[in-house]
């Protein structure tokens, strides 16, 4: 007797939680339920780097290595740097432009705030190995190079200098999750950027490509 009458609380007690359970779903939009996930990726011009960009300005290294005359030991050592280290060194490079960790805020149509995220992860696109050929080794002295042509210059050899540098665009993505609506607009850091409608997206697979030039 004491066994069934602890049964039946319990039966009601799932009967609520299942009538709580209907009416929460009830007030969760369908998006929400669905889970509706924007990919948003940016790039802007400052973006792209070559053998001018550094990692920051406090480093006398970046994405090229030194000069070395051709066919030597330091061209051969300049040429066996990886890809995957530049890389690394690129990634580094692209956490410390503006588009790393940018604001995004999606809105409605009516202007309601449909999501918000950060552009937190770092890819690198046209990612390239260059070699580029000099006639002289790098001046490096604090002196102002004495020569007016190259070919005065004792050391100078005709395409017998090289050194190598990594050229690519940095882009940053993020994943945005929306509630529905017929139309969106989206910003970046705080800045208008373009309008979709629920129909382009679907087209676009919810997934989208921003560029600021």
């Amino acid at each position: 007797m004491y066994s069934l009458l602890m049964k039946k609380p319990l039966v009601a007690n799932s009967i609520i939680a299942l009538a709580f359970a209907v009416a929460l779903n009830l007030l969760i939009p369908t998006s929400a339920q669905a889970g509706i996930v924007l990919k948003v990726a940016y790039s802007s011009d400052d973006s792209y780097f070559n053998y001018d960009d550094t990692i920051d300005s406090d480093e006398e290294w970046g994405l090229w290595t030194p000069t070395c005359e051709v066919a030597t030991a330091c061209a051969k050592k300049n040429r066996a740097l990886t890809d995957t280290a530049a890389k690394a060194r690129a990634i580094k490079m692209c956490k410390t432009l503006d588009g790393y960790g940018a604001r995004i805020k999606v809105v409605t149509g009516s202007g309601a705030t449909a999501g918000l995220g950060n552009l937190n992860t770092v890819s690198i696109v046209g990612f390239k190995k260059r070699i580029m050929t000099l006639n002289t080794p790098d001046w490096d002295s604090d002196e102002e190079y004495p020569y007016e042509d190259e070919m005065d210059d004792p050391a100078y050899i005709e395409d017998g200098y090289e050194y190598v540098y990594w050229e690519g665009t940095c882009r940053f993505s993020g994943n945005i999750s929306l509630i529905s609506s017929s139309f969106y607009t989206v910003y970046v850091d705080g800045g208008k950027g373009p309008e979709y409608s629920k129909a382009e997206l679907t087209k676009l697979k919810w997934s989208i490509f921003l560029i600021d030039n």
